[in-house]
């Protein structure tokens, strides 16, 4: 008893989980070549449905996005009995069942009992026949269906604890080239926000397969990117410019008038000064006027004076018009 009470709690909990999204069908029951036409509400981007036959195999796989509806032909499995519609969104997750010949499959068998004649009386032996365990799912819970083939007891789910989210990525078609890339849209039916076995969502024109896991089903039914999705190329970076960048690019042209302003000042006051020091006399006339007028005293001859004051700062024109205004003032 309490094994059952902890399966009911715990298939409320994982249940109430899924709640967001909603699943409709036109009925519950449907005969042979009959469309069941489904409805999908509050799912929120890109989405899966799936179609289970009474056994857990996967019959149908559809795609959508947002709010949509799509329809499955009772024609497409040939099994009768319980079907189920499990729609995986990026917001959750749901389940829906419809009948496909099998009249009440959705309600609970009645117990019953055997008895007897004379009164007499028997207790019914239960013999249950379960499916596969389903994936391990995001929350690390795995279920499968029951049934009492011998219909003593109702048909119940067991649930139970599993090591690691099983991904199921299922991928679109690739799109058309579109700069010189093909992009396509997966999305993992279990919802395991987990992405170790994601397939490539971009592949160059030019290559048929691209590296890294492959899809576990490729749907036409799921759409591929639009142009409009798709990643455009791109923009390279510019780096960052320095304050002294900003600076130039907004006064350089001061900056340039500025230097050449001071270059051409340097350069005059370079020429002024190389003037006036080449004009500049070497030293006092006045005290190579008396020496001169001294060494004429002492007898000293031209030539010698002149060979005397070549090896001192006095200039020739210097030397020469001191010696010869002292000629021209001898008596």
């Amino acid at each position: 008893m309490k094994k059952i009470i902890i399966y009911i709690v715990t298939f409320v909990l994982l249940t109430s989980l899924v709640l967001a999204v909603g699943i409709t069908t036109d009925k519950d029951e449907y005969s042979s070549n009959e469309t069941v036409n489904i409805s999908i509400t509050d799912c929120t981007k890109t989405s899966i449905v799936q179609i289970f036959n009474p056994s857990n195999a996967l019959t149908d796989i559809k795609g959508g996005s947002d709010d949509w509806n799509t329809s499955y032909n009772t024609l497409s499995n040939s099994a009768k009995g319980k079907y189920k519609i499990l729609a995986s969104c990026t917001n959750g997750q749901t389940e829906k069942f419809f009948c496909v010949n099998s009249s009440g499959c959705l309600t609970t068998p009645p117990t019953t009992t055997t008895g007897g004649g004379g009164g007499g009386g028997g207790h019914c032996t239960s013999d249950w026949g379960c499916t596969y365990w389903s994936y391990c799912n995001s929350s690390l819970k795995q279920a499968r269906t029951c049934v009492d083939k011998n219909n003593c007891q109702s048909q119940k789910e067991e649930i139970q604890d599993c090591e690691q989210c099983q991904e199921s990525w299922v991928c679109s078609l690739w799109s058309e080239c579109y700069l010189g890339t093909n992009t396509r849209t997966c999305v993992d039916e279990h919802y395991c926000k987990t992405s170790l076995l994601k397939p490539s969502l971009q592949k160059s024109c030019q290559i048929e397969i691209p590296s890294g896991p492959p899809p576990v089903q490729v749907s036409a039914q799921l759409p591929p990117p639009s142009y409009a999705e798709m990643p455009l190329p791109p923009v390279p970076q510019q780096p960052a410019k320095s304050t002294f960048q900003k600076l130039w690019e907004n006064y350089n042209i001061y900056a340039i008038a500025g230097m050449s302003g001071l270059i051409l000042i340097i350069i005059t006051i370079i020429i002024v000064v190389h003037f006036i020091q080449a004009n500049k006399p070497a030293s006092n006339l006045d005290e190579l006027k008396e020496w001169i007028k001294k060494e004429k005293e002492m007898g000293t001859s031209e030539e010698e004076m002149r060979k005397t004051l070549s090896q001192t700062a006095w200039k020739k024109e210097e030397i020469d018009q001191e010696i010869n205004e002292l000629q021209q003032k001898k008596p």
